[in-house]
């Protein structure tokens, strides 16, 4: 499972997110060639994911270190973005952690709104095989 990509299919069936940002959700970070003009999501993970739930000499799961970041020249567009984000990590299991970034960056003219989500996505685990 490659949970990025299972993040970004489900931000994708948001009419919330699809409105304000479309295709722009990008996968550890947004490359010279892409659209960074308008709203958009970067997901990153901060570290791999780590084994959870042991049994015997396996493991049942993994949990998952995850940083969001949405980016944009409208506050409120980027707020009501991030915080859809935030209804769909807690529907994988995952909370948001309290530090984050909150930041208008002059360079760029855009708001920032960084957060990290950590946890156990259990959707994807305890229903197959141990991993």
């Amino acid at each position: 499972m490659i949970f990025i990509s299972e993040i970004q299919q489900r931000l994708l069936e948001s009419p919330l997110i699809v409105e304000k940002v479309g295709p722009r959700i990008y996968g550890y970070r947004a490359g010279e060639n892409n659209d960074t003009s308008n709203l958009y999501v970067i997901i990153r993970p901060l570290g791999p994911p780590a084994p959870e739930k042991p049994v015997s000499d396996n493991f049942m799961a993994e949990s998952h270190l995850v940083k969001v970041d949405v980016e944009g020249a409208d506050l409120l567009d980027v707020q009501a973005v991030q915080n859809e984000i935030r209804k769909i990590m807690h529907s994988f299991g995952l909370r948001q952690m309290p530090d984050g970034l909150d930041e208008f960056f002059d360079a760029t003219k855009h708001y920032v709104d960084s957060r990290n989500y950590s946890g156990i996505p259990n959707e994807f685990y305890y229903k197959s095989k141990l991993i």
